[in-house]
């Protein structure tokens, strides 16, 4: 299968602290490969060199074939790059529907000469983002909500917005940044099913950043695990939930291997 995205020996410090060290990773088309790792294991740092929010200090990461090294980080979303956080970061005051309008900039008509004046063009790409928000809203089933203010819903459901903004520009490569955090198990089960559905309708390449192991094994085709910067696995959840280093690592006892994939502990 085809590489999405390719990071070969990607290394990275701050100060004395080596963030990344050798890192290789390739993700093909369709895939939704887990990131997972200890706390300051150096996860969202990669999802920072992806993103371009970091310069690395040595290795290259490609994208759909594309060096990353001179791409700014306002360009990564008109590439096909879009990304979420782990904190929820949605505008309080505007509503729902406005918040996923935002994520749709990169495609709009931005020319200023254009935009002084409701030309066609700028009236078609206007609708083309309400249409685009539109079935965002049905597929993430937002619909109800979709004219409330952001500070009004709920944690669950301001995740499915910032989600529905990162899909606005129809990415080829979805950065999902611990997803999971704050919510119950219950609502990390229908999260799985979104994202699911998400890699399903639209087809996008998903690199998952997550703490929730039954999350990670249930929707992850491969998981890779970080450990102080460092890849010690990469391979399907089965094998990499047994493998000796992520049990000493992050895991646990092997025992409770099992028992902490189906529980999300």
């Amino acid at each position: 299968m085809t590489s999405v995205l390719s990071v070969r020996g990607v290394s990275l410090s701050f100060g004395g602290v080596q963030a990344l060290q050798d890192v290789s990773l390739d993700v093909a088309a369709g895939e939704i490969c887990a990131v997972v790792g200890p706390n300051g294991a150096g996860k969202t740092t990669l999802l920072n060199c992806v993103s371009r929010f970091y310069d690395w200090d040595a290795g290259a990461i490609q994208f759909d074939g594309k060096d990353l090294r001179p791409v700014r980080p306002k360009q990564v979303a008109a590439l096909g790059i879009a990304r979420t956080i782990q904190n929820v970061a949605l505008f309080p005051s505007m509503s729902v529907l406005e918040n996923i309008l935002v994520g749709g900039h990169s495609g709009a008509v931005t020319n200023p000469f254009v935009s002084m004046v409701p030309w066609a063009r700028l009236r078609a790409s206007e609708q083309a983002l309400r249409r685009r928000a539109g079935e965002l809203i049905e597929q993430l089933g937002l619909a109800a909500v979709a004219y409330r203010k952001a500070s009004e819903v709920s944690v669950q459901t301001g995740k499915r917005v910032e989600l529905a903004r990162a899909l606005m520009s129809a990415p080829k490569l979805l950065l999902l940044d611990e997803p999971a955090a704050g919510l119950n198990h219950e609502e990390v089960a229908e999260l799985a099913d979104v994202i699911l559905g998400v890699r399903r309708e639209a087809g996008v390449t998903i690199v998952l950043v997550e703490h929730h192991m039954g999350l990670v094994m249930s929707i992850s085709s491969r998981v890779c695990v970080l450990n102080f910067g460092q890849k010690i696995a990469d391979g399907p959840p089965d094998a990499v939930q047994r493998d000796p280093a992520v049990v000493l690592a992050y895991l646990g006892e092997l025992d409770s291997v099992a028992e902490t994939a189906v529980s999300g502990g």
